[in-house]
């Protein structure tokens, strides 16, 4: 997993905490997390082109269409589509949540 080093976006608090989450419900199962940072001043990634599109969403089932044929023009037509699950909300993280619950539970060490 790639994340960048803004600090004004200040997100990396939140994908740290739902990597413990992550961990804690895998029980196991996950044997290694590996994430690196972009040097700062040079975020820029070859994929960056492809999310740079406009396209127009309608509803819901757009998001799951977009997602599915999210490739660079270049693979597009050879590669297969993503397999996209549809979260239910009771499945889904609330990341800021997250944060605070772990943030308070180190603070008390």
């Amino acid at each position: 997993m790639y994340s960048d080093t803004c600090a004004g976006q200040n997100r990396n608090q939140f994908i740290a905490a739902f990597l413990v989450h992550l961990i804690q419900r895998m029980d196991g199962q996950l044997e290694v997390i590996e994430q690196k940072y972009l040097e700062s001043g040079h975020t820029h990634m070859e994929v960056d082109s492809m999310h740079s599109r406009h396209t127009p969403v309608y509803s819901m089932i757009d998001w799951k269409s977009i997602m599915e044929r999210a490739r660079s023009k270049r693979n597009r037509d050879s590669a297969p589509p993503y397999t996209v699950k549809e979260l239910k909300y009771t499945e889904m993280v609330d990341v800021r949540a997250l944060n605070e619950k772990i943030a308070k539970k180190y603070k008390q060490r």
